[in-house]
């Protein structure tokens, strides 16, 4: 599980890969996940700019995940909430720390 051993959030970034594509006649783009500067994943993301969704849509939706997150005893911060995305997450590829990718889960 990831976690921060110092308590503190973790920090999510979200960087363009520069790259587009189309999954279930969703247009999404490509971007690499880090925590703590950490790759964790690439995500094909349907950005909020396209207007099919809202950030809003999501509000309790983030305040579950805050709550099961809290019961389950994770480190907070340990899932980046939907307000830290560029967009909704379409699929996405695990990056394991020896490089290795994992199968695309869409």
């Amino acid at each position: 599980m990831l976690g921060s051993s110092s308590g503190k959030p973790i920090d999510w970034k979200f960087e363009a890969l520069g790259q587009k594509k189309t999954l279930n006649d969703m247009p999404c783009e490509m971007y690499r996940v880090l925590a703590d500067g950490v790759p964790q994943e690439e995500d094909c993301i349907l950005p909020w700019s396209s207007k099919l969704l809202k950030k809003s849509d999501f509000v309790g939706l983030e305040r579950l995940s805050q709550t099961m997150s809290e019961n389950l005893g994770m480190a907070q911060g340990s899932i980046p909430l939907f307000h830290k995305y560029p967009g909704l997450p379409i699929s996405r590829v695990t990056l394991q720390p020896d490089g290795k990718r994992g199968e695309e889960e869409a």
